[in-house]
């Protein structure tokens, strides 16, 4: 539920819906302006790879569980150049 909730609570989200209301159907050439900036900026940063981190595994632990996180060992293009 609060995820749900936060997710839509997001300053940029909310710039972006205000915007999109009161600059494209409202008429404010502000808000619209606003709007653009905050899309192309979004924009940048998913062609430059700066997205939303991907899940890989999700699952509740139990009592006496334990979780270890470990680096996947991709190459990189500093180490294929080595």
């Amino acid at each position: 539920m609060f995820g749900s909730l936060f997710r839509i609570l997001k300053p940029i989200r909310l710039i972006k819906r205000k915007g999109i209301t009161a600059g494209l159907f409202g008429g404010s050439k502000g808000w619209l302006a606003l709007a653009g900036i905050v899309w192309v900026f979004g924009r940048i940063k998913s062609v430059l790879g700066f997205g939303e981190p991907e899940r890989v595994f999700v699952e509740e632990l139990k009592a006496g569980q334990r979780l270890v996180v470990a680096h996947d060992q991709r190459a990189t293009r500093r180490s294929k150049r080595s």
